[in-house]
C-alpha cells in the first residue's frame, strides 16, 4: 500500500495547452493585416490546402441572409480571411497594419505579382460575397430597365413620376452598397515561417481537439466562450465563425 502524500501529476496530454502552444506559433507567423477587395483582385484566390471542406451551398445562403439583415461586418479580427504568403511577395511601399482597430490604417494589399493567393479559410464567406454581389446587380439591372421603360413614356402619369424617382433612390443605395461590398480584411501569415509540425487550425480533420468535435451548425448553440471546445468551434467552420463571432454579445 502506497502511502506516501500523493502529489499532482501535470497531464502529458492537454488539449488546452496544444491550442495555446499553436497560437503562440501562428502569432510569429503572423506579418500583419491588410483587406482585399474580393470583387476585383487580380490574384485568384485558392482554397483547399489548409482546410479541405467542401463548399455547402447551403452555408453560403445563410452567409447571405445574414449579409442582409445585419450588413457586412469584413474588416475585423474575428472576421477576417487568414492567407499565407511569401514576405518577398509583398509590395515595397506596402505597410500592412497590427490590427483592425482602425479601418482608415489598414492598408489594401498590394503584391509585386497577380500569382494565386492561398487562402486558409474563409471560402463560404468568399462565395457568398460574390453571390450577393451579383444578386445586387441583377437588382440594379432589373431597375434600370424599369426606369428606362418609364423615361420612353411620351406622357407618363403622375404615379409614374412618382415610381421614376423612387426607382432613382433605390439605384443609388445599390450602387453605393456595391462599391464597398468587395472590401474585406485579410490576416497575412509568412507561409516561410510556419512550422512545418504545426497542425493547421483552419482544418477541421487536423489536430487532437478539432479532430475530436462533430461538424457544427450555424443554428448549434456555440459552447462556453474561452473554452477549448469554443475556440476549435470557431477554427472548424467557417460560415459559424461568421455569423455568430459578430455578435458576441449573444455568447
Amino acid at each position: 500500500m502506497d502511502k506516501r502524500p500523493v502529489e499532482a501529476n501535470a497531464p502529458t496530454n492537454d488539449p488546452a495547452q496544444a491550442t495555446q502552444k499553436m497560437d503562440m506559433q501562428l502569432a510569429k507567423c503572423r506579418l500583419g493585416v491588410a483587406y482585399i477587395d474580393i470583387l476585383k483582385i487580380q490574384n485568384p484566390l485558392v482554397f483547399g490546402k489548409y482546410n479541405d471542406h467542401p463548399q455547402v451551398e447551403r452555408e453560403v445562403n445563410k452567409l447571405i441572409t445574414s449579409f442582409k439583415k445585419e450588413g457586412i461586418l469584413a474588416m475585423r479580427e474575428d472576421t477576417a480571411i487568414p492567407i499565407m504568403l511569401s514576405r518577398t511577395r509583398l509590395g515595397s511601399d506596402l505597410h500592412l497594419a497590427l490590427n483592425f482597430n482602425d479601418d482608415d490604417e489598414v492598408p489594401q494589399l498590394q503584391l509585386k505579382d497577380t500569382h494565386a493567393i492561398v487562402v486558409a479559410s474563409g471560402q463560404h464567406q468568399v462565395a457568398a460575397l460574390k453571390k450577393y454581389s451579383e444578386n445586387v446587380m441583377d437588382g440594379i439591372a432589373s431597375l434600370e430597365k424599369q426606369r428606362h421603360k418609364i423615361s420612353e413614356m411620351k406622357k407618363p402619369t403622375e404615379e409614374h413620376i412618382v415610381e421614376y424617382n423612387s426607382l432613382h433612390n433605390e439605384l443609388a443605395e445599390l450602387k453605393g452598397a456595391l462599391i464597398l461590398m468587395g472590401k474585406w480584411g485579410t490576416i497575412v501569415y509568412d507561409e516561410g515561417k510556419q512550422p512545418s509540425n504545426l497542425p493547421h487550425p483552419w482544418n477541421g480533420s487536423s489536430g487532437a481537439v478539432l479532430s475530436a468535435l462533430p461538424q457544427l451548425d450555424v443554428t448549434d448553440k456555440p459552447p462556453a466562450i474561452g473554452t477549448v471546445a469554443a475556440e476549435a468551434y470557431l477554427s472548424r467552420a467557417d460560415t459559424s465563425m461568421y455569423i455568430y463571432r459578430r455578435n458576441l454579445s449573444t455568447w
